[in-house]
């Protein structure tokens, strides 16, 4: 083994096993995957943040241990540009060649996750540079390794979400709102969808399973509906990401239906384009 091998694995091993390394991994892995769609809110927001800095600080702090504030002065500066709108070019780059969309919300308040870089320093500097036996516990640095960072670079993927209508460009020619109901309802049956407030005053309709979101209302003046649909399942085993294609697969069974009660409905987008989950 090579100095520059031992010297790399003294120093990233012990962060890797430390339990606020793995506390902190297990808290994005089930903030991403469940909490931020089971409770969706600020707390659940700024969670993937605390972590998400945390594990990349301690990582960048233990791979640099004679130039730990250049390493976290680095990790803060790529946070802020990542939180500022000067990252958009960036994103709008990687997603131009990328199947999985990524994105983030430029939100200045979460930049208050940066008070876990000097946390990361304490507890990385505690441990100093050691190395022990091999040992079941090393092995296991592996594949922590790689989860780490598939939870990182999945933290930041888009949820496929949007905002949206169908309407009747010819209102001389009226859709009976009964018809639109129908077709609607052909869809989510479709996609096993269950109504979640049918029979209650309300200004919207909300159908859902674990899967999909689905919210419309309808539109009168414009003979048609508005809508809004949210897709949260994932595929994959190990490279788990956004299931687009039940989005769109919905999406296209919605147009379909609505299309066959006239030539004249149309598709529009919101104005302020698709709305995410993050």
């Amino acid at each position: 083994m090579s100095l520059g091998h031992y010297q790399f694995r003294s120093r990233i091993v012990p962060i890797l096993l430390a339990w606020p390394f793995v506390a902190a991994l297990v808290v994005l892995i089930t903030n991403d995957l469940y909490l931020k769609l089971a409770y969706p809110g600020w707390l659940t927001g700024k969670l993937s943040d605390f972590s998400g800095v945390y594990l990349i600080a301690a990582l960048a702090i233990g791979l640099f241990p004679k130039r730990k504030f250049l390493a976290a002065a680095t990790v803060a500066l790529a946070f802020f540009y990542w939180k500022s709108p000067a990252s958009q070019w960036l994103i709008d780059s990687i997603n131009s060649v990328s199947q999985n969309q990524i994105g983030r919300v430029v939100d200045y308040t979460d930049l208050i996750a940066l008070i876990s870089i000097p946390v990361a320093w304490f507890f990385v500097s505690s441990r100093g540079e050691q190395f022990p036996s091999f040992s079941v516990r090393q092995l296991l640095s592996i594949p922590i390794a790689v989860i780490t960072v598939l939870a990182i670079t999945g933290t930041s993927v888009l949820w496929p979400a949007g905002e949206y209508s169908i309407r009747n460009t010819d209102l001389t020619n009226r859709i009976e709102e009964a018809e639109i109901v129908g077709a609607i309802e052909r869809v989510v049956e479709r996609f096993n969808l269950k109504c979640e407030n049918c029979g209650e005053p309300a200004d919207e309709t909300i159908y859902s399973n674990e899967d999909i979101h689905f919210a419309y209302s309808m539109d009168e003046a414009a003979n048609g509906i508005r809508f809004e649909i949210r897709v949260n399942k994932m595929k994959g085993i190990i490279m788990r990401r956004p299931d687009y294609d039940l989005f769109d697969s919905f999406m296209r069974s919605l147009k379909s239906e609505m299309g066959q009660l006239s030539s004249s409905m149309e598709f529009v987008q919101s104005l302020s384009g698709p709305r995410y989950n993050y």
